[in-house]
């Protein structure tokens, strides 16, 4: 005889992006990610991309970029990063 057990119900994920398990942290790291942003501008103002095509990462949770190759120069030697 073969049996066969119920599915069990569903578990809700304990991710700390909601709720009771918000990450404290995040607030912080999007202050100093834009107080980087904007330092970098301010210090770079001849910032551009220095290529015409991004690779996206191969994910469906996380939208990102392989990579960011910018040019920081300003009308002067080209410096890639």
């Amino acid at each position: 005889m073969t049996r066969y057990a119920a599915a069990p119900a569903p578990r809700r994920h304990l991710g700390f992006s909601l709720g009771l398990h918000y990450c404290l942290g995040a607030p912080l790291a999007r202050m100093e990610a834009e107080t980087a942003i904007r330092t970098l501008i301010a210090r770079a103002p001849g910032l551009s991309l220095a290529t015409d095509t991004l690779t996206y990462l191969p994910s469906l949770i996380h939208r990102g970029v392989v990579s960011l190759p910018l040019d920081l120069s300003a009308g002067s030697a080209r410096q890639t990063v």
